[in-house]
């Protein structure tokens, strides 16, 4: 099947309508998780830095819901811009069980190695306590926030954005609500500290889950019952999601090694890369939306037999997102006292994460860039090319440099911190070159009957 090529216009209007509410909803969603940070700071840096040092295992699991419900978003782009729905119906049905199936044996395997793995990161005993006390109810309720992810990745394969959106401003509400009540023993709650964190999400994302499960059986983008599950439709969600299931571990486990060093500076330096971290999500969050935007537009052009205009799409969402990114670094560079007061009254961690705000200023463009763009390449099937860019950027290079800059050579935290700027100019390059002389084969890759 073959369509008239977007104009510039139409390209610009489906980028919008597509990038803005996914960047909203996953800005709203991070947003709860930055208030729990800071309500969780307002508890000790203890209790901070075991929270910091919980997310690597959180992490891990959620690289194999994410990776799922990627390969899922492509396939139901392509499908939709073929314009076949019982193949996307399809599609839809198997990424749901194999996520669902998958996140329950997470749950049992990552529960009984989190207590290794925080030590590996260097949780001293009070970190290790805090840690597990929001894990131990986080695994609990994994797969509620895997279903969360995977029924919005239908939708915004569909075309659909604003639909997640309106769902995740609720389910924030709930979050952000429950959180405070359990975290600070209020409304008649216990005071449970990190484990109530554990709660809101739990809570809010099985709410949700539900809500969307509902609308998509209504619109028969998906089906609850079990009979005729395609076997063929799941090993196509495997065959595109399983690089990106790989790319997510890849990044998650360097992230964990990188935090490791984090760990040689003190409490302090932990929980401003924390809030570091959570304040940057104001800016590679809608980068992210714009990536998903990317996947879901280049996907269904695609799948219409409208290669010209997938790679259009690509570029042209990597330029406005490079916008956003950078008038938010000059906000961490010029405003970075402000910033940080946000999240803690700790004079360590204040004047450590200013001098962060400045490394983050400085990678939003290339961040940008490389996120967009490996959006639009996954939407095109190449998401074993994306998966490889993380190991040479993170692995081949950060790690080896910030071991190299923040011990051998004696820089120090700041060396540790800069290595990120190498990463992600190395990914940019890597992720350019193969986007510009990509030839799409994404229909040799589909496999659904």
């Amino acid at each position: 099947m073959h369509r008239e090529s977007a104009t510039t216009r139409q390209l610009y209007r489906d980028i919008w309508i597509l990038a803005w509410p996914i960047a909203a909803a996953n800005f709203l969603s991070r947003g709860a998780a930055i208030v729990d940070t800071a309500m969780v700071g307002h508890l000790s840096s203890v209790a901070l830095a075991g929270l910091g040092i919980a997310q690597i295992p959180v992490f891990l699991a959620m690289a194999v819901q994410r990776g799922l419900g990627i390969g899922g978003q492509v396939l139901i782009a392509y499908h939709t811009g073929a314009e076949e729905p019982e193949r996307r119906f399809k599609v839809a049905r198997a990424v749901v069980a194999l996520s669902t199936l998958v996140s329950l044996g997470l749950s049992v395997l990552l529960w009984l190695i989190a207590p290794t793995l925080c030590r590996l990161m260097g949780a001293d005993d009070a970190m290790l306590a805090q840690a597990l006390r929001f894990l131990g109810v986080y695994y609990l309720i994994q797969p509620f926030s895997g279903a969360f992810f995977v029924f919005s990745c239908i939708f915004q394969g569909v075309g659909d954005a604003k639909t997640p959106l309106y769902v995740t401003l609720g389910v924030n509400m709930l979050h952000v609500l429950t959180a405070y009540a359990t975290i600070f023993g209020h409304f008649g709650f216990p005071r449970l500290g990190v484990a109530g964190s554990a709660i809101g999400l739990g809570f809010s994302e099985l709410t949700g889950a539900v809500i969307l499960a509902v609308i998509a059986q209504r619109r028969r983008l998906w089906a609850a019952n079990l009979k005729n599950l395609s076997l063929r439709a799941a090993l196509a969600v495997w065959r595109l999601g399983g690089p990106a299931v790989g790319e997510r571990l890849l990044v998650s486990g360097m992230q964990g090694v990188y935090y490791r060093f984090l760990t040689g500076f003190g409490t302090a330096a932990m929980a401003a890369h924390r809030i570091g971290i959570d304040m940057e999500a104001t800016s590679f969050l809608p980068a992210m939306g714009f990536g998903q935007a990317a996947t879901t537009l280049v996907g269904q052009h695609l799948g219409a037999g409208d290669p010209k205009t997938a790679r259009r799409a690509g570029w042209m969402t990597t330029q406005i997102a490079m916008v956003f990114m950078g008038a938010l670094a000059l906000s961490f560079y010029f405003f970075a006292d402000g910033w940080m007061h946000l999240f803690t009254t700790d004079t360590e961690v204040i004047a450590l994460g200013k001098r962060f705000c400045a490394v983050a200023a400085a990678i939003q463009l290339p961040l940008a860039f490389a996120i967009v763009l490996a959006g639009a390449l996954r939407g095109a099937g190449e998401t074993r090319w994306v998966m490889m860019t993380p190991f040479v950027g993170g692995w081949l290079v950060r790690l080896p440099l910030s071991y190299l800059l923040g011990y051998t050579w004696g820089y120090g935290l700041m060396g540790v911190w800069w290595t990120m700027m190498a990463d992600w100019m190395l990914r940019c390059v890597l992720i350019t070159f193969k986007f510009k002389y990509l030839k799409f084969r994404l229909g040799d890759k589909v496999t659904t009957p």
